[in-house]
């Protein structure tokens, strides 16, 4: 058969400029960790690095723990691709569609806001054990963008006080846009949680919900 016409060619400039250029701009900033001359900047550069690898950051692979400690520290703005596969977001392709196609959706990530994830993340299961609010962790069991484990381990240090835990076992990172009928049993495990907690509050929200116009008052 035919193959492409030629002029598919004349769109790979623009479409590949922008990977071309994110890229170069990453290996300069690389480049200006390797190419230090200056012997107090070169010290402090190694210490850093030895620092890192000692340096568990949860979840992560020795690796990517390297990388990320060494930009925190050195280049904490370097932005880099977070690695997110749309598919999995959830089963709903509709889903998965409108965020692939929403303009203020991007896949950049700073090795600050990583860092701050990490250590935000650590405190959270360091006081888990002190949890004295009613809480509801809802959790996706298939989650492949963050690791589930981290609920997991968080509902076991909070115990069976005022935690109570909802696990979906075949959800995919979106609870509350899966695909129907979990999609459904999402929404109604939260409304019944919220009912019994805090009735008054419900109670409260519903009445205000009919005041608006336009608002169809259905029940929370």
């Amino acid at each position: 058969g035919e193959g492409a016409p030629e002029e598919l060619l004349e769109s790979y400039g623009p479409e590949r400029r922008e990977h071309v250029v994110e890229i170069i701009r990453q290996a300069v900033e690389i480049g200006r960790l390797i190419c230090m001359v200056d012997p107090t900047a070169v010290a402090t550069r190694d210490a850093q690095m030895k620092a890192a690898m000692k340096d568990p950051a949860l979840g992560l692979k020795p690796p990517q723990r390297l990388l990320v400690r060494v930009l925190g520290k050195l280049a904490p703005g370097l932005a880099a691709g977070n690695g997110i596969n749309a598919k999995f977001i959830s089963h709903d392709a509709d889903v998965v569609a409108a965020y692939q196609n929403d303009p203020l959706v991007h896949n950049k990530i700073c090795a600050r806001l990583v860092i701050s994830m990490l250590q935000i993340g650590e405190r959270v299961l360091q006081r888990a054990n002190g949890l004295s609010t009613p809480t509801l962790l809802m959790a996706a069991g298939s989650d492949r963008l963050v690791d589930p484990a981290g609920s997991a381990e968080f509902a076991r240090r909070a115990g069976s006080g005022p935690l109570n835990t909802r696990w979906y076992e075949s959800a995919f990172h979106e609870i509350f846009n899966e695909a129907e009928p979990l999609r459904m049993q999402v929404m109604s495990d939260l409304r019944k949680w919220l009912h019994h907690h805090f009735p008054a509050e419900v109670q409260t929200a519903q009445h205000a919900a009919r005041l608006v116009p336009g608002e169809s008052g259905h029940s929370a």
